[in-house]
C-alpha cells in the first residue's frame, strides 16, 4: 500500500522530514555544486510485479541483513548530508545508495537504462537512483557538472531542480 507521502508533497509543494514517526515541513537546502534532477524516461513502470519481488527477496534473511547493513545507512547519511548542506558526504552516501540499488534491485532498474546507470557509477559525472513506480517512469539523478551530464544522458528528458 502507498504511504502517501508523494502525495501529500505534491499537494502540499512543501519537502517533507519523516524522522521517528513525526511529520516536519523542511527548507530545500541550496547546493552549490551539486544538482537534482529527474530522468524521464518516458516510459511507464508499474508498481505490484515490482514490489512482489522485493517482498520475495526480502523472505532471504542474508538479503534484508546486506540492505539493512548498506542502503539503509547511506539513505540517513544522504537525508543529513542535504539538510547539512554537506556536498562531499552527499555525493558520497548518493553514490553507495545507487551501488546498493544496482546489487540489490537491478531488476527493478528498466533494461533499456542498466547502461546509464553503470555508466554513472564508472564515472564522475552524476549518479542515479530509482524513484516508486507508481505508473512513472523517472530516476533521481545527482550530477556535479549540468553540462556535462546532460551531454552524457543526451538520449533522455532531464529536469533539472
Amino acid at each position: 500500500s502507498s504511504s502517501g507521502v508523494d502525495p501529500l508533497v505534491c499537494y502540499l509543494q512543501q519537502s517533507l522530514l519523516i524522522h521517528e514517526k513525526q511529520l516536519k515541513i523542511v527548507e530545500p537546502p541550496k547546493l552549490s555544486s551539486l544538482q537534482f534532477f529527474l530522468l524521464n524516461t518516458g516510459r511507464k513502470r508499474s508498481t505490484s510485479p515490482l514490489v512482489r519481488g522485493f517482498l520475495d527477496k526480502c523472505q532471504d534473511k542474508s538479503y534484508t541483513q546486506n540492505l539493512e547493513k548498506e542502503l539503509l545507512p547511506a539513505n540517513e547519511q544522504a537525508i543529513q548530508a542535504w539538510l547539512d548542506r554537506n556536498e562531499k558526504t552527499l555525493w558520497d552516501a548518493f553514490t553507495a545508495i545507487s551501488t546498493s540499488e544496482a546489487n540489490y534491485f537491478s531488476d527493478m532498474i528498466p533494461g533499456y537504462l542498466q547502461g546509464e546507470w553503470k555508466k554513472g557509477l564508472m564515472g564522475t559525472t552524476f549518479r542515479l537512483k530509482l524513484c516508486g513506480a507508481g505508473g512513472g517512469g523517472f530516476m533521481l539523478g545527482l550530477t556535479m557538472d549540468q553540462e556535462k551530464c546532460k551531454a552524457l544522458l543526451s538520449d533522455w528528458e532531464l529536469i533539472f531542480l
